[in-house]
């Protein structure tokens, strides 16, 4: 049985911190979506806090 691996970067212009702070926030994750996959977030509960 074959193992495939794939790899990938990619270079963002931004500081590791900026960047982990865009991406580890949930409120985001519409940003990062497909349009056409229509995400929403429709509630929040609890508050999350990115250090």
């Amino acid at each position: 049985m074959k193992i495939y691996q794939l790899s990938r970067k990619q270079f963002l212009p931004i500081s590791v911190k900026a960047a982990w702070n865009f991406f580890s926030s949930p409120k985001n994750l519409a940003h990062i979506t497909p349009k056409d996959m229509n995400f929403r977030i429709l509630s929040i509960s609890g508050k999350w806090t990115v250090a």
